[in-house]
């Protein structure tokens, strides 16, 4: 990772200048960036004054000329994006927090009806994870905008940041994944007889765009968690339910409240590393509000809860045995655990790479709610 700050951002003035390739202005960093329709119209910079336009054209030459991260200079990078850049900007690493409930909901409602609507599944599948894409490209974009993301920091896409990947680029995907999910959606609910899944849906749609857009940005308001748990965890497990079994059973929102914690705690330790970055930049989560020690002490006792209430999943007959396999996530657990202890404040940005460990606990008491559901 690059640590040296960039001389075009140590150098900017109190009212102007150049971050990461885009015409920087205090006042619009104080807001969180620039408004949808400036990012829609594609007109960010529109608004500068002509004399930071041209020092934007005479910096971003300059920024052109020396190399980039990848060895490349900006002038010699890719005209067009390869697949491995709009792979990283799409975070395959977190699709399981998509796929986990989903198959649960599945396996819940086939189990009930005795009926498995193969077809829907595979619908509801590729809409979810065409939110969930859209969700990430849109954050990488307008926490950019608000200078959260910097190549000293280790939030967003680096094809964006380094200019492989363009805003024209995002813009033209996002209005496609958004565009073609809006198509589809009505294909799952209208068949279910279900009429609250339209205010699911939309709930959903919502708040994964404004997630970091204006002018809501609830992730920057410490609601962060508490949308991906009601997103990812109930509105997934339950919304999944009734397209499929086309009723709705009040316990699936145990199941729910589950895997809503256990996304939610993702988030939630991704967000630790950021500590510092995100408190300088004005992006206020949960673990900025906290601060550090409380922020950790919060992990610690986050996922033992989880797995208690997985393990009543058991105890109330709501699940079979295999649910017991959540005790499996211990070892993982105990990684991460470790590594807090030894983290301070001068290496938080090193626990990034232990974001695998909160992965595996949720993959492994995720599939053993699956298999608790298969055998029950």
């Amino acid at each position: 990772m690059n640590t040296k700050q960039n001389d075009d951002y140590e150098n900017r003035d109190a009212s102007s200048g150049i971050r990461d390739g885009f015409p920087y202005s205090a006042g619009r960093h104080e807001e969180h960036g620039p408004s949808w329709e400036e990012f829609a119209a594609g007109q960010s910079g529109a608004n500068e004054s002509g004399a930071t336009r041209a020092r934007f054209s005479e910096e971003q030459a300059d920024r052109e000329s020396q190399p980039s991260d990848n060895g490349f200079t900006k002038a010699s990078a890719p005209k067009r994006p390869t697949l491995r850049d709009w792979r990283k900007a799409s975070r395959p690493q977190f699709y399981i927090a998509t796929l986990i409930p989903l198959i649960l909901g599945f396996t819940l409602a086939g189990k009930d009806t005795d009926v498995w609507r193969i077809p829907t599944f595979i619908l509801i599948l590729f809409v979810c994870f065409l939110i969930h894409l859209a969700t990430n490209l849109a954050n990488d974009v307008f926490d950019l905008y608000a200078g959260v993301d910097t190549k000293e920091t280790i939030g967003g896409s680096s094809g964006l940041k380094e200019g492989r990947l363009t805003i024209k680029h995002y813009r033209i995907a996002l209005i496609g994944l958004y565009g073609l999910a809006i198509v589809l959606t009505p294909f799952i609910i209208i068949p279910s007889g279900q009429p609250v899944l339209w205010l699911f849906g939309v709930f959903a749609f919502l708040s994964s765009f404004f997630y970091t857009a204006p002018p809501i940005r609830y992730g920057y308001r410490t609601l962060g968690e508490v949308m991906v748990f009601l997103n990812m965890g109930v509105i997934m497990v339950c919304g999944s339910y009734m397209a499929l079994a086309r009723t709705f059973q009040l316990y699936t929102v145990a199941f729910g409240v589950v895997i809503g914690l256990m996304t939610a705690g993702i988030l939630y330790f991704q967000s630790l590393p950021e500590i510092q970055t995100d408190g300088k930049a004005g992006k206020k989560t949960l673990a900025v509000a906290l601060g550090m020690d409380r922020a950790f002490f919060l992990f610690q006792i986050w996922w033992p809860i989880v797995c208690l209430l997985a393990l009543m999943l058991w105890l109330t007959g709501k699940a079979a045995w295999p649910a017991l396999l959540s005790l499996g996530a211990a070892p993982f657990y105990l990684l991460a655990n470790r590594a807090l202890r030894e983290t301070t404040e001068h290496t938080l940005l090193a626990l990034d790479n232990k974001g695998f460990l909160v992965r595996r606990i949720y993959l492994v008491i995720g599939i053993a709610l699956i298999l608790g559901v298969i055998f029950q």
